[in-house]
C-alpha cells in the first residue's frame, strides 16, 4: 500500500461543518471527485473539520488553532526520496486552500510520520523544482528484481518504467507498453 498523504489547513478562525463541505464541493468540482476520498456513508466529503476531541490523534507539531481541515486526496504522497503522488494535483490542492483560507497555514508530510511541514509558497516551490527535476522516475526507476529495463523506442534516451507483478515495461513519455 502507497504511503498516503497527510494535508491539513490550520486557521484560528472558527469554520462551520456547512462550510467545509461546499469548500470540499468546490475542491471536488476543481480536480475532480475522483481524486478526493468521499465516503458518503460516513459523511466524509474529502475535507473534514477535525473535532477538537481528536486533536491528540493529529500529527505532534500541527498547531492546536481553532480550525482544523483535513484533505483527503486519492493520490499517494510525493517528495524527496518517495516520488510516487502525482504533485501537479497535490500543489493545486495546496493553492486552492491557501486562496480559499487567506489566513490559514497550509500543512503537509507523509502519514507514515508523525511531523508535517507548513507549506510556505517558499517550501512549495522547492517541491516544484525537486519534480521539474525527477518526476516519478526515481521512484519508478527503482528495479529490485532485476528485469530488463528497456529504452524506448519512440521517445529519446527514456528508460522504460518495470512493473515487476505483470512483468511489464511502459514508457511514462508516450504510454507505450512492452512484455518482459
Amino acid at each position: 500500500m502507497p504511503t498516503g498523504i497527510e494535508l491539513f489547513a490550520t486557521t484560528d478562525e472558527l469554520i462551520s461543518e456547512h462550510d467545509v463541505r461546499v469548500l470540499a464541493s468546490h475542491l471536488a468540482e476543481c480536480i475532480g471527485h475522483d481524486r478526493l476520498c468521499i465516503w458518503r456513508e460516513k459523511g466524509k466529503h474529502g475535507i473534514v473539520l477535525q473535532h477538537k476531541s481528536e486533536y491528540h490523534l493529529l500529527p505532534d507539531n500541527l498547531p492546536k488553532t481553532e480550525s482544523i481541515l483535513e484533505v483527503d486526496l486519492s493520490t499517494p504522497y510525493y517528495g524527496p526520496g518517495y516520488q510516487r503522488g502525482y504533485w501537479p494535483e497535490i500543489a493545486a490542492t495546496i493553492e486552492f486552500l491557501r486562496h480559499r483560507l487567506p489566513t490559514a497555514k497550509i500543512w503537509y508530510g507523509e502519514d507514515c510520520s508523525s511531523d508535517v511541514h507548513e507549506m510556505t509558497p517558499e517550501t512549495t516551490n522547492e517541491l516544484w523544482h525537486f519534480w521539474a527535476l525527477n518526476g516519478g522516475r526515481r521512484y519508478y526507476e527503482q528495479n529490485p528484481a532485476g528485469l530488463e529495463q528497456p529504452v524506448c523506442d519512440f521517445c529519446p534516451g527514456m528508460k522504460m518504467h518495470v512493473d515487476q507483478l505483470d512483468r511489464i515495461a511502459f514508457c511514462p513519455g508516450c504510454g507505450k507498453e512492452v512484455k518482459l
